[in-house]
């Protein structure tokens, strides 16, 4: 049996949005979250806010670590008291060993520390930083190949930031410096390549006038800048790097462009740049990303503006790999917050999950889930026993309609039984293989 699976799309995707706020910050248990959220190994997402906070018995205001269901259930597991760091904005990651880690900006014995902290909260400084190895980190960390992690300082003594690496026991050494003609004050997350080069961008810095730079840097030392931004295509990349299906690099900057409010960009490993889309303040779109992309399961990157949208708090939008932006959804501060800082994040249900800076119920931001319906695209299609089974990546809350056809030929598409409702990321229909020689399927996404 021969397998085509074509995919389309039924209506438009700004009227199948599905928006969930799914918590509200208060203020003691954090606010201004300005970093992405982790899914870890349990289900639930973690995250920090820069700011609030309840230590030692009184509104200390350094900052929170926090869980979050997908339900919605949001707890605060720490709150930071100035000696044991400060101003948590770089977010957490997952290592291998299950534990969290991240940095906070300020606050330790000189600029920040790198820190861990098990799921159920339980709290540990690994190392501070000080004036030799660079301080106030900015961006989330990662864990590369070799079991280690990485990350960048903002600032440095003498320089404009370092990378360094640092190990799950908390041994810290910093790799390289930032010297403002190669790149000055790193804030979005490292990404670790194929060819285990990591790659990055810096806020400011480079030869055309101080715009940012996209750079490289080796896991043993060594920093090339591959590209310096010159306003016209891009300036001040306050996010990181994702791949593209095609092994190119794609970003955002939060200012230059036609506009100067902000650009999507593409960059191959050997440092070419192009510019996609440039955001404009005319109409109802969005503009100024202060986050990286995020890759969705149908090619396309998917991100947050912090300004523009119909009610002028910030969008969530798509872009394919050519360019092709479209504004998803505008957020309206009050009721969904507004102003995000941070990107979004893929949830194995699908679905993408967020924060806000501001707004919600208290004010002081918000945790959001958003459905966004997207051609699927085919995940697994084999023979099982007397059916052939086609799977698909799906979105939790979506309704699907698979179809079958003999021919190729724009007609004669028939339902393969009833719509299909996902409730993960995956989606599957069986059909029986019956005296069939050929079937071609597809799928739509319904509204």
């Amino acid at each position: 049996m021969a397998l085509a699976l074509a995919t389309s799309l039924a209506g438009a995707a700004q009227a199948g949005v599905r928006f969930t706020t799914l918590a509200a910050f208060g203020g003691t248990n954090g606010y201004d979250a300005q970093a992405n959220l982790v899914q870890a190994g349990d289900g639930n997402f973690y995250g920090t806010t820069t700011y609030g906070g309840y230590a030692g018995g009184t509104n200390s205001n350094y900052g929170t670590l926090f869980r979050i269901t997908p339900a919605g259930t949001l707890t605060s597991l720490f709150s930071f008291g100035s000696t044991n760091g400060s101003d948590p904005s770089s977010g957490l990651m997952q290592a291998q060993d299950g534990k969290l880690y991240g940095g906070s900006y300020s606050g330790g014995a000189i600029g920040g520390a790198v820190f861990q902290m098990t799921t159920n909260g339980v709290f540990t400084n690994l190392v501070s930083f000080s004036f030799a190895t660079g301080w106030g980190p900015l961006s989330r960390l990662i864990q590369a190949f070799d079991g280690n992690l990485y990350g960048t300082t903002s600032l440095s003594f003498p320089g404009a930031g370092t990378v360094f690496r640092v190990t799950t026991n908390g041994s810290l050494v910093s790799l390289a410096s930032f010297a403002t003609t190669n790149g000055a004050k790193p804030t979005g997350a490292l990404l670790q390549g194929a060819d285990g080069y990591l790659y990055g961008t810096t806020f400011q810095g480079g030869t055309n006038g101080g715009y940012g730079t996209v750079f490289k840097a080796g896991t043993n030392g060594g920093l090339d800048s591959l590209v310096s931004f010159a306003s016209t295509n891009g300036a001040t990349p306050n996010g990181g790097l994702v791949w593209g299906l095609d092994g190119n690099l794609y970003g955002t900057t939060t200012g230059g462009g036609t506009a100067n409010v902000g650009t999507v960009f593409k960059v191959t490993t050997a440092g070419v740049l192009s510019s996609l889309y440039s955001f404009s303040t005319n109409g109802s779109g969005g503009y100024n990303p202060h986050a990286g992309l995020t890759l969705g399961a149908d090619g396309k990157f998917y991100g947050t503006t912090y300004n523009g949208g119909s009610q002028t708090n910030g969008t969530i939008f798509s872009v394919t790999p050519d360019g092709n932006v479209s504004f998803l959804f505008s957020f309206t501060n009050q009721l969904t917050g507004g102003s995000p800082d941070a990107g979004l994040t893929v949830g194995t249900d699908g679905n993408f999950y967020g924060v806000t800076t501001t707004g919600g119920a208290q004010g002081y931001g918000t945790v959001f889930r958003i459905g966004v319906p997207m051609a699927p695209a085919a995940y697994a299609a084999a023979q099982v026993g007397n059916s052939f089974v086609c799977s698909w990546k799906a979105v939790a809350g979506q309704t699907y309609q698979p179809e079958f056809s003999t021919a190729l030929d724009g007609t004669g598409w028939t339902s393969l039984g009833n719509p299909i409702l996902a409730t993960n990321g995956t989606a599957s229909v069986s059909d029986p293989l019956g005296a069939n020689t050929q079937r071609f399927y597809r799928v739509h996404v319904l509204p």
